[in-house]
């Protein structure tokens, strides 16, 4: 006669395993697809490498604002979206959009998904398209706030901003945390997308999980939904390295999403072709739905001053 125990057995090997945790159908919606047309645009010779204060820039923030007007999207704070600036002789304009959240109280607090969208424009002969770098960012930056739109307004209102001049001083996104567009004190935490589109398709490098805990819980527990391993083993290193970096001086949580470096970074190969679309489309998905748990999260993030998340003096 068989044992309590192994009729246990038999049946737990018998039964199926239990089904995953299905995503929301907006996160189906944001595919390699939908990504590549973006970065393709981007990258192409018409934006002539997207250099800061050269019309290619003045044309990828146009491409930023035709998407999110596309979308109903709404300025914030700005004129027609643009948060104009000028540093180092340069013109230059931060791009702002809002979805305003439903909540009556946490809509007045705001988290920022943020990318960047100047690259190093023509040197000489050589044209550099930024593919990866930073196209891939803008084409998730347009398609999570294009999940939003599908999933609904979340609690707290979402800013999408792409950051002109990073890469010569992290200049728009500076220029943003002096003089935001919402009381500073609102900004709930910053999400950064900078690099996004190389590497292997199954992991992705996440700095700044040391500057909130509750951060860390969310991005860890949805990267196994969409076919990623998250790695924090640059968190030191990457502290300052992109538009996140501002946030966390102003002891705004922040995560940044990105990717190693590798032999396209700052050269002119770093063409479309290039990217990898398994890669980019599941750290787009990964950015929406931990942005998503932030915004409808009845806890705000809690700044952790250690790690990663030290501010300088």
């Amino acid at each position: 006669m068989d044992s309590p125990a192994s009729l246990l057995l038999a049946f737990l090997l018998a039964s199926p395993p239990p089904a995953a945790d299905p995503l929301p159908p907006e996160v189906d919606g944001i595919t390699s697809e939908r990504l590549m047309r973006h970065v393709e645009a981007l990258a192409s010779d018409d934006f002539e490498g997207r250099g800061a204060g050269t019309d290619g820039a003045r044309l990828g923030a146009s491409y930023l604002i035709s998407r999110f007007e596309a979308l109903k999207l709404t300025p914030k704070g700005t004129r027609e979206f643009r948060q104009p600036f000028r540093a180092r002789g340069k013109e230059m304009a931060n791009v702002v959009a809002m979805i305003e959240g439903h909540d009556e109280e946490r809509s007045r607090e705001f988290v920022v998904v943020g990318a960047h969208f100047d690259h190093l424009g023509r040197r000489g002969d050589d044209l550099y398209p930024g593919a990866d770098d930073n196209a891939s960012g803008c084409a998730a930056l347009i398609e999570v706030a294009r999940a939003f739109t599908l999933g609904g307004p979340p609690a707290r209102s979402i800013l999408f901003v792409g950051f002109d001049g990073e890469e010569i001083g992290l200049l728009g996104s500076r220029h943003f945390v002096r003089r935001p567009t919402v009381p500073k004190k609102e900004l709930v935490a910053m999400f950064n997308l900078d690099m996004v589109g190389r590497g292997e398709p199954g992991d992705v490098r996440v700095c700044g999980t040391s500057t909130a805990p509750l951060l860390k819980t969310i991005v860890e527990r949805h990267a196994p939904r969409v076919g990623l391993t998250t790695h924090d083993d640059h968190e030191r290193r990457w502290r300052n390295a992109s538009d996140h970096a501002p946030f966390g001086d102003a002891r705004i949580p922040f995560l940044y999403f990105g990717v190693l470096d590798h032999e396209d970074y700052h050269r002119p190969t770093d063409a479309a072709e290039k990217v990898v679309r398994r890669k980019i489309e599941r750290i787009a998905r990964l950015v929406y739905l931990t942005a998503r748990e932030t915004a409808d999260g009845a806890a705000r993030p809690e700044w952790e001053a250690s790690g990663a998340g030290k501010a300088r003096k």
